[in-house]
C-alpha cells in the first residue's frame, strides 16, 4: 500500500497549487487594498516600489507555481518575500522563530520545491514534452 502513496510528481503538484493558491490569494488581496498594503509597507520603512513589487511577485508568482512554470526561479522569489516578511516585521520581542512559523514554513517548502523543480504534472514540463520529436 505505502508504494502506491510513493508519487513524487504528483505531491509536488500538491505542493505547488497550494502554495500558489495561498501566494496568488495573498498578492490578489494586496492588489485590491493597495492604497492599505503601501501605506503598511511605509510603516516598516519601506517605499512604494517594494509593495508593488511584492504584490505582483505573489500575485503572479502563485499563478506561475500552479501551473508549473519557472518553479525554481519562482520558488526562490517567493523566498526572498517570506525572508524579508520574516526579518521587517516585529516578533513582538520574541526570538524570530517564534511569531513568524507561517513564514518560515513557507520559506522552507519554497525552498525545498526550488531544489525540486516543476516535475512532470507540470505545464512547462508537458510542453517541453510535446516540443521533443518523436523517435522514429
Amino acid at each position: 500500500m505505502l508504494q502506491k502513496l510513493h508519487q513524487p510528481d504528483l505531491g509536488l503538484l500538491f505542493i505547488r497549487v497550494m502554495l500558489g493558491i495561498v501566494f496568488s490569494w495573498h498578492g490578489y488581496m494586496k492588489l485590491t487594498g493597495l492604497e492599505g498594503t503601501i501605506g503598511y509597507f511605509s510603516t516598516l520603512g519601506f517605499p512604494a516600489l517594494v509593495a508593488y513589487l511584492v504584490t505582483i511577485t505573489e500575485l503572479v508568482g502563485g499563478i506561475l507555481l500552479i501551473l508549473g512554470f519557472f518553479v525554481p526561479f519562482v520558488s526562490l522569489l517567493l523566498a526572498t518575500v517570506m525572508a524579508g516578511a520574516i526579518f521587517a516585521t516585529d516578533s513582538n520581542g520574541a526570538p524570530i522563530l517564534f511569531g513568524h512559523e507561517y513564514e518560515i514554513v513557507l520559506l522552507f517548502v519554497l525552498a525545498g520545491l526550488a531544489m525540486f523543480g516543476n516535475g512532470s504534472l507540470s505545464v512547462q514540463s508537458m510542453l517541453k514534452k510535446s516540443s521533443t520529436p518523436l523517435d522514429m
